[in-house]
């Protein structure tokens, strides 16, 4: 799978945990045409980029214990013109 894929997928998963609708893995695995396995280790990476995620069986999706928002890439920093 090409990064570029690979960070799309983990873009929409944290919005899904974010919405508490990831479904079950096996569901959250379908709809992004994956396998379950790959559904557990973007959870891995996302919880290592420190998401507080967790998975409610009673309601079957993941959800962040601790609300965050996700943000992934570079972002500008203000740049300060000194003359």
């Amino acid at each position: 799978m090409r990064l570029e894929n690979i960070i799309q997928n983990l873009k929409l998963v944290a919005n899904l945990v974010e919405n508490q609708s990831t479904g079950t893995p096996n569901d959250l695995a379908n709809r992004l045409g994956v396998t379950d396995r790959t559904i557990r280790n973007y959870i891995k990476l996302l919880r290592g980029m420190g998401g507080d995620i967790a998975y409610s069986l009673s309601f079957q999706t993941y959800y962040l214990k601790t609300p965050a928002i996700f943000r992934f890439g570079f972002e500008p920093i203000a740049y300060i013109d000194e003359e």
